[in-house]
């Protein structure tokens, strides 16, 4: 409102707006004090501005000295010199800038108000609740107005699920709005209305040059709080990616672990709202775990399709549905036999979520037992028809059907019993390994995994056989016409041999040099218990988080808790004491009391004498020097009745709640725990190589092969990323005891073939061993694939180790191994060491 020649003047607002678009800042104004915000201005004295008005005044130059307080309406200043054509004097009313000290509710719902009382009236604290979003835009396009105005759309996309919900998540004070980019740029001049539709090119400018030279020097002038929250809570602290990654804190707090639906329905908008040029990739709304549990069960269902397919290739190879159930059976009746052992036998009542990935396991590995027998079965039998009888053998009557049958599954169990127990025995040391880890959650799991591989194989020997001499006595018809590729590919092995062995010399030394040198197996810095796949947005919020400084402004907060003066509590302690104290360590509070006997706290006094601090701190003074006498911290907040001190005889049982130390107790453990468990299941598994082939040459060639696949397939993990965090160090220490089997099958078929000629030979074990593992190599693949696509981090790693690892399994086993026996059958060929080899 302006007074000239006595005449009362009420200029528009856009008018009045206006005569700020001239000032060095819109939102300051010239004090003694210097430059002062006009929203968070409360009493100054104001020395001098100057304007430039435009369609009302030509130009105006005031100085004047008047002190205004915050409460003054219209306060008329006094001109000490004017300079100009029209104008006398001017009356400002101050209250239209907003210079109250407290904000309004009403005041709140201007985005600006809220952002600046953050400052003003120190309500950083609340931001420490809200849900938080994160979104990827392309770096050229971050500060333009298309998408500042997308950006703005966050707000609707709440307000209509709001709508459409029941639940109202509980409001935090101070905050009606999010925290957003494009609503920031409208806080930079006060002639932009502080609504979306108003979004424009200059003041994105003016944004973005001010965020970069508050980023190159903090102390600037221009970085006031507005700008310091962009930089700190909605910037990435580094900006030179293509891919530009900016924060959203929402006007909603984070859920209370009762509202999942709402929260679910919430990221669900989000993420079909924004795409294109913007992406959501991390969101934070403490539904981590909830999320997982029902991933869990939607990743059950996926686990299942691969079971399907997986017995699918079961009934193609046996043609028989009989023998196709009675598989699945063993795999389930394997299962209960280990939950019994569990729970009532070991008496383990934890059973976590990691124990499931018993069941894709043993899918994908109890195949490999079924498909040896049979495959050993069929051979022998065949070969039972078409063996004539030899003059000094003994005799055996072959030409009945039962005879024949007997004869092959006792020569198929002599020959395949040996390997499935290799493949058993290493694979459950394996699993028994993770019993030294310190992390609970490992130890279980590999309890149950190792109890439910030896009852598979106990059942798979007890029950295999006979159902395999019921369901498969007849001839059957084929599918597919039967290809002996055997002696073809043991030829083609034969003439490639040595490009086979420095083919696999190379992988293994590119492996080592990915796993112990460049990029190395890593520890997780951020997220070392990651329950969903990385690209889920709580899982990734969980692991680029620190990417922002949400911890900027946040106050810490300490809580302490004193026990005082109970008899129940004092009885307490001294059972502890007993169980995991330190008898030797006599506390301060001790020493108080046994200072003077006098001093004893009682119910009846409501006070202590001086004289007790007098003679405790003179009995043992904090001090080295004996003159410096001080009384250690006593409490003196005023309490209702006097209370005891709880002696602290106590060893420390933990430093801080279990999620503050989580991190660093999975950290400290993790690491040293998997090496410990990956030498124990490679020295054992060693060993039952050793002792099941009786020969020192094939294990050692057996051992090298291994070595190769276990470092190929673990380097294959690494470049997909994969870091040592609880399900990786389980996978990865399970990829130990799995790479034994392809090989060790084709060694043991290897040892048992009684033919001279390297080639026939390795015909021979290509046709048996060799088709096993292919089969068993087509079932892991074929179960690995469906797991790709699980959302928990569990299920769809060991999809990924099971799709790896049966390629590089299979590859060492059927091309590398046969072609490091050539290479050594053709340097032995000449020595009497080629009987025994």
């Amino acid at each position: 409102m302006i007074h000239t020649n006595n005449t009362v003047f009420q200029p528009p607002k856009s008018s009045l707006m206006a005569i700020w678009d001239f000032l060095p800042n819109p939102n300051t104004f010239t004090t003694e004090e210097g430059r002062v915000s006009r929203r968070d201005s409360s009493s100054y004295p104001v020395t001098s501005f100057s304007f430039h008005p435009k369609n009302l005044f030509s130009t105006i130059s005031l100085t004047f000295s008047r002190t205004v307080p915050p409460t003054d309406g219209l306060a008329l200043i006094q001109p000490i010199s004017i300079n100009t054509t029209s104008v006398e004097g001017i009356t400002i009313d101050y209250n239209d800038y907003g210079t109250d000290i407290e904000p309004k509710a009403i005041d709140l719902s201007d985005p600006c108000v809220q952002y600046l009382a953050l400052e003003t009236q120190d309500l950083y604290q609340y931001l420490d609740f809200t849900a938080k979003i994160i979104f990827q835009i392309n770096a050229e396009e971050t500060f333009s107005v298309d998408v500042f105005r997308r950006l703005c759309e966050v707000d609707n996309v709440i307000d209509r699920i709001l709508k459409r919900s029941q639940y109202k998540p509980q409001t935090i004070p101070f905050i009606t709005n999010s925290f957003n980019l494009p609503l920031y740029s409208n806080c930079l001049r006060l002639t932009t209305a502080n609504r979306c539709d108003a979004i424009n090119s200059q003041d994105i400018a003016t944004l973005q040059s001010a965020v970069r030279i508050c980023r190159q020097d903090p102390l600037q002038p221009v970085c006031n709080p507005l700008i310091q929250q962009v930089n700190n809570y909605l910037l990435p602290g580094s900006m030179s990616n293509k891919k530009r990654h900016v924060a959203v804190l929402l006007k909603v707090g984070f859920s209370s672990s009762c509202y999942y639906d709402f929260y679910r329905t919430l990221l669900d908008a989000f993420e079909n709202h924004f795409v294109g040029d913007i992406v959501l990739k991390g969101a934070f709304f403490n539904e981590k775990n909830a999320e997982f549990l029902h991933a869990l069960q939607d990743d059950t269902k996926i686990a299942a399709v691969s079971a399907v397919l997986v017995l699918f290739c079961f009934l193609f190879y046996s043609r028989s549905f009989l023998y196709t159930f009675i598989i699945l059976m063993i795999i389930f009746l394997s299962m209960g036999v280990a939950f019994f052992f569990y729970t009532v036998i070991f008496r383990i009542d934890f059973f976590p979520s990691l124990n499931m990935l018993v069941l894709v396991l043993m899918i994908a590995v109890g195949a490999d037992d079924a498909f040896l027998l049979l495959v050993y079965y069929r051979r022998f039998r065949k070969v039972s028809k078409q063996e004539p009888y030899q003059v000094g053998d003994p005799y055996v009557p072959l030409y009945k059907e039962r005879d024949r049958v007997v004869r092959a599954v006792r020569n198929s169990l002599s020959h395949s019993l040996s390997s499935m127990f290799v493949t058993s025995a290493t694979t459950a040391v394996a699993f028994v390994s993770n019993i030294t880890s310190e992390i609970i959650v490992i130890r279980c799991f590999g309890i149950f995994a190792s109890l439910t591989m030896t009852a598979n194989y106990i059942l798979v020997v007890l029950l295999l056989p006979s159902a395999m001499v019921l369901t498969c006595s007849r001839k059957r018809s084929r599918f597919v016409p039967h290809i002996d590729v055997a002696p073809k590919l043991s030829r083609l092995l034969y003439r490639s041999r040595f490009f086979v062995l420095l083919l696999g010399v190379a992988a293994t030394i590119a492996a080592s040099i990915i796993i112990f040198v460049s990029p190395g197996l890593n520890m997780p810095r951020y997220n070392p218990t990651k329950l969903l796949i990385s690209s889920h947005p709580y899982e990734w919020y969980d692991n680029n988080a620190h990417m922002f400084n949400f911890d900027w402004k946040r106050k810490w907060k300490l809580m302490e808790n004193y026990v005082l003066g109970h008899t129940f509590l004092q009885n307490t302690v001294d059972m502890l004491i007993k169980q995991r104290g330190n008898p030797k360590y006599v506390s301060w509070a001790a020493r108080f009391l046994s200072s003077n006997s006098s001093c004893m706290f009682s119910e009846k006094k409501q006070s202590i004498p001086s004289s007790c601090f007098l003679a405790y701190a003179a009995h043992d003074p904090p001090s080295p020097f004996p003159e410096d006498f001080a009384v250690e911290p006593i409490l003196v907040y005023p309490f209702p009745q006097v209370f005891i001190i709880l002696f602290i005889h106590l060893k420390i049982m933990c430093l801080s709640s279990s999620e503050i130390t989580k991190y660093y107790d999975i950290i400290a453990t993790l690491w040293s725990s998997t090496l410990f468990a990956v030498a124990i299941s490679v020295a054992v598994s060693l060993l039952v190589v050793i002792v099941c082939t009786r020969r020192l040459i094939l294990s050692l060639v057996s051992t090298a092969v291994i070595t190769c696949v276990i470092l190929s397939t673990t380097a294959v993990l690494i470049l997909l990323g994969w870091e040592l965090s609880v399900v990786e160090s389980t996978i990865i220490v399970l990829t130990i005891g799995l790479s034994f089997d392809f090989t060790l099958h084709f060694a043991v078929s290897y040892r048992d073939e009684s033919e001279k000629e390297i080639e026939t030979r390795i015909s021979f074990c290509l046709s048996s061993a060799g088709k096993a593992c292919i089969l068993s190599a087509t079932s892991s693949i074929l179960c690995g694939i469906p797991m790709l696509f699980a959302s928990t981090a569990a299920f769809a790693q060991v999809g990924c180790m099971l799709l790896t690892l049966g390629l590089t399994s299979l590859c060492g086993a059927t091309i590398l191994f046969p072609s490091v026996l050539m290479c050594m059958d053709g340097m032995k060929r000449n020595s009497i060491y080629s009987e025994r080899f």
